[in-house]
């Protein structure tokens, strides 16, 4: 009787294992073409909107969203914000768009500087690859975790390319060409440069590339952030008083400024740097 019941919990063990590793293979896909009714589990039944994709992958254990073509900012859901509802140990959710997709294909998320921010909501935990976020700041709420992977970019903005209040991660992605600093670290938010580049962003004012300010913490370990513009001070990194950065790897060269060109510590602020 005991061997029966041994036997028996390792079938159900089994089927269990099934189900669960069974979702590795799953993708939901996102297309301006998609429709409501469609189940969004091939490219010829794609989901229309991007939240709602988040939301099913995070209820039912899938953890890849394919995007397909442009979609502008009706089309990512709760007027340009992302939230799953569901905490981060639901785990990490890739977004991505195809590789090597034809370039009506490649995916890109818009708003055309429309003055509204892809909000990045609480609780939410995803990766950026082989998409362009473009003419729209990316504001990740504290909580958030949020990671731009290879082939990623957030570009283009007429303001902040990125404003961090929860955990920011560039792996491989890129900031380039914002107006109005790359990415700002706020109150709480962490980012990371692991790989990756912050480039060719400017400031009518301080910080071209990147702003830490009171509270905000960076930590660079690898990457490079570099050609970015401030009129005044910190082409390259300017950190407040009460800011944190550490760099213990990358590049930061050839940035702009009429004062401390790559980096500006105000007095007050804490870390160190190569």
């Amino acid at each position: 009787m005991k061997t029966n019941k041994i036997i028996f919990s390792m079938v159900m063990l089994s089927i269990i294992c099934i189900g669960v590793f069974a979702q590795n293979d799953v993708s939901y896909y996102v297309s301006n073409n998609g429709d409501i009714f469609n189940d969004g589990l091939s490219e010829l039944t794609p989901l229309p909107d991007l939240n709602m994709a988040l939301i099913k992958a995070t209820q039912n254990n899938v953890h890849r969203i394919v995007v397909i073509g442009t979609l502008t900012r009706a089309r990512v859901g709760l007027v340009g914000g992302l939230s799953s509802g569901i905490p981060n140990e639901s785990g990490e959710i890739i977004i991505t768009g195809k590789k090597d997709a034809a370039d009506s294909e490649k995916a890109v998320l818009t708003a055309q500087n429309e003055g509204a921010a892809l909000q990045i909501l609480n609780k939410v935990n995803i990766r950026f690859e082989n998409i362009k976020i473009t003419e729209w700041t990316v504001f990740i709420h504290e909580g958030a975790h949020v990671t731009f992977g290879q082939g990623s970019s957030v570009c283009n903005n007429s303001d902040f390319g990125i404003q961090v209040f929860g955990t920011c991660i560039i792996d491989g992605g890129e900031v380039w060409g914002n107006l109005e600093t790359g990415i700002a670290v706020g109150s709480k938010g962490l980012l990371s440069l692991v790989s990756g580049a912050i480039r060719d962003n400017k400031s009518s004012t301080n910080c071209g590339g990147v702003a830490v300010l009171n509270g905000g913490k960076f930590i660079m370990s690898g990457g490079i952030i570099t050609r970015n513009n401030a009129a005044n001070e910190a082409g390259g990194v300017g950190v407040s008083a009460g800011g944190r950065f550490d760099q213990t790897g990358g590049i930061i060269n050839q940035n702009i400024a009429v004062r401390n060109p790559n980096i500006y510590r105000q007095q007050g602020s804490f870390g160190s740097n190569l």
